[in-house]
């Protein structure tokens, strides 16, 4: 049994012959670029975090007062025990 087998045995899918010669060819071709990044010698560059060097700018939180659930709900068409009623937009099969 080959790798290609091994793989598709454990994954459990039916393919045809020509299935698993293209994935085999695909997975050979993987293999080679992933071969071919492990010669790249990365000792000359620096780690990063982030390629820009950016930095996320936020504020900080401050407690305002917000309106009452009476006011919040005062100009909603549709409420039902204090909660807006919206139309339902999932089907349901």
């Amino acid at each position: 049994m080959t790798k290609i087998d091994d793989l598709i045995q454990l994954t459990k899918l039916n393919l045809s012959p020509e299935e698993k010669a293209t994935i085999s060819r695909q997975l050979d071709e993987a293999w080679e670029a992933v071969k071919e990044l492990e010669q790249v010698n990365l000792n000359h560059v620096s780690k990063l975090t982030h390629p820009t060097g950016l930095r996320n700018v936020t504020r900080p939180d401050k407690v305002t007062s917000s309106l009452s659930q009476e006011e919040a709900l005062a100009n909603a068409k549709r409420t039902h025990k204090g909660y807006f009623v919206v139309d339902r937009i999932l089907a349901h099969k």
